[in-house]
């Protein structure tokens, strides 16, 4: 619950601060006054975004500070203790969009900030009306009231919608991924057999076309070695140099005894001649019979095949290099794997998801019935409320329908009715004024269950469009939730501020606002400007009184009561 609040350059203010005693608190002043700066600080304290524009003309820096006093329930961070009870807070922001927030002295996240504070303290302004227009924020209305029961549904929906969407993703995911492949890898297993057929690595392309070249030279250098050889040889019929020379030795051996000497040397020399060109006939006999001439052929077409084969394979597998085709047999192989394996896994992520939606359907049958229930006791309590508020005529009622598909929140959408007299119900967008629609939030924050209500509660000119009776009764009805939360209202209702039991008026000096406590006659005065428009006027006065005349007395009561509970 907020004790205190401090606030220094913000809007108009310089440097104010309030002391807070009662339950139903009124803060009042003329328009311009500088009201509205209050409530920026207290939005600032609750954490609403900060807004540079919002800082005193002159200044750099603005700072909000509260003490609230925490009830056991409030869940704060394990190093933030508060103090017999005492939650001390503190925002600061500058121009230059930097700002710090602490809980107990001590720096902490401005999201860990807004989540603790924002459990102690609500602000509904002419903005929080607008809310009731939203069918989102109509079903979120109605999920709150339902309680820890609908919440439990609505988490366990959450859990499982959350667990159907993953697997539904997962599903869409392995089938699409199953196409690709499919459609990547349709020649693969065949490429794939050849490639391991091959066995190529970076270089084998390179290689084989070397091979083939240096073959076909073989291939070709084979023929002309079998003609030298023959040549040499004479063949199986012909008469080669082997056997020319040879019968030159002879004829030589045959000359005249005049040219023995001669003919002697010449035919020596003529047959070491004969057994070098024998050797080299050996020679390249034994070079031809080493690498015959049908294996050079069938090597050339085995490696021309294999050449082929790696051409072919890169042409199918839509590759320009041997290095891609490798990567490409390689992912081939990791994605043909996956794919025989998806199958299965496919099925059974199918049948997950099938149990996780008929799971979610039921969940949300569920939820839908604990939402009808927990609509009519709210319709009921909201009309009661209603009634008490000079609304007799007219009915409110909660319409849920069918939304055609579910959602995390459920299969519902809910929609805020109202009727009069004969006229059948509508939404409440169609048909409620600003004042009813004034009257709808605060017979809405009536209905609430004590848990779901904060320990302070700020309204904002919520009274707009009220006036008369209308206005005292929502009076009234304030009054009566401040007994179950601190309730402070921004007003210009006169009815409805003398009705507090602790007022604060705003006043402006020049560019200077400043907030003060009122009570006895300076409330008086305030009620009579409320009132006439002039705090000196005494038919004015004279009505304040009758107004605080009762209301005094109960303030002064509540206000010690009120000690006495939080001492």
């Amino acid at each position: 619950m907020l004790e205190e609040l401090s606030l220094k350059n913000i809007g108009g203010l310089d440097l104010a601060s309030i002391q807070l005693s009662g339950r139903f608190i009124a803060i009042t002043g003329e328009s311009g006054a500088g009201k509205s700066s209050i409530v920026r600080g207290l939005e600032f304290i609750g954490g609403k975004r900060a807004q540079s524009e919002l800082i005193k003309a002159g200044e750099n820096e603005a700072e909000v500070q509260a003490l609230f006093y925490c009830p056991a329930s409030l869940k704060l961070p394990e190093d933030i203790c508060p103090e017999e009870g005492n939650l001390f807070v503190k925002r600061i922001f500058s121009r230059n969009g930097r700002g710090k927030t602490f809980l107990q002295g001590k720096l902490v996240p401005l999201s860990t900030f807004s989540e603790s504070v924002g459990a102690l303290l609500r602000i509904q302004s002419q903005f929080a009306q607008l809310e009731l227009l939203d069918s989102d924020r109509q079903r979120h209305i109605l999920d709150s009231y339902g309680g820890k029961d609908i919440a439990q549904i609505q988490n366990n929906l959450r859990v499982i919608f959350t667990e159907a969407l993953s697997k539904e993703r997962e599903l869409r995911d392995m089938e699409s991924r199953q196409k690709e492949i499919i459609a990547r890898y349709q020649h693969a297993e065949k490429i794939l057999q050849s490639f391991r057929t091959l066995s190529p690595d970076a270089d084998s392309e390179q290689t084989w076309e070397e091979g083939i070249e240096s073959l076909t030279f073989l291939i070709n250098s084979h023929g002309r070695l079998e003609q030298i050889l023959a040549q040499i040889t004479g063949g199986k019929t012909g008469e080669g140099i082997a056997d020319t020379l040879e019968n030159i030795c002879l004829d030589i051996g045959q000359l005249p005894a005049s040219y023995k000497e001669a003919g002697q040397e010449w035919q020596s020399e003529g047959n070491e001649a004969l057994v070098h060109l024998q050797k080299m006939a050996q020679k390249i006999q034994g070079f031809l019979d080493s690498q015959p001439l049908p294996d050079l052929i069938e090597d050339r077409e085995k490696t021309e095949n294999k050449l082929g084969l790696l051409r072919k394979l890169k042409r199918l597998a839509q590759v320009d290099s041997i290095e891609n085709l490798i990567a490409y047999c390689q992912e081939a192989d990791d994605n043909l794997s996956w794919l025989a394996q998806s199958y299965e896994r496919v099925e059974k992520v199918s049948n997950r998801a099938r149990e996780l939606r008929k799971e979610a359907s039921r969940l949300a049958a569920e939820l839908r019935k604990a939402r009808e229930e927990a609509a009519l006791s709210l319709g009921k309590a909201m009309n009661t409320s209603l009634a008490s508020m000079a609304m007799e005529d007219i009915t409110f009622s909660i319409e849920i329908s069918d939304l055609g598909k579910i959602r995390s929140t459920g299969a519902d959408e809910v929609s805020f009715l109202l009727a009069s007299g004969d006229m059948p119900p509508g939404p409440v967008m169609k048909i409620a004024s600003g004042g009813e629609l004034s009257r709808l939030l605060l017979a809405l924050q009536l209905s609430l269950p004590q848990e779901q209500i904060p320990e302070t509660l700020v309204f904002d000119e919520v009274e707009a469009g009220l006036g008369g009776k209308a206005a005292v009764l929502a009076g009234y009805k304030l009054r009566e939730l401040s007994e179950k939360c601190r309730v402070i209202l921004i007003t210009h209702e006169a009815t409805i501020a003398a009705l507090a039991d602790q007022h604060f008026v705003v006043t402006r000096n020049g560019n200077e606002s400043s907030i003060k406590e009122i009570d006895g006659e300076e409330r008086v005065a305030e009620i009579a400007r409320m009132l006439s428009g002039n705090a000196t006027l005494p038919e004015a006065q004279e009505h304040a009184r009758k107004l605080l005349s009762e209301e005094l007395t109960s303030s002064s009561k509540n206000r010690k009561m009120h000690k006495l509970m939080y001492k």
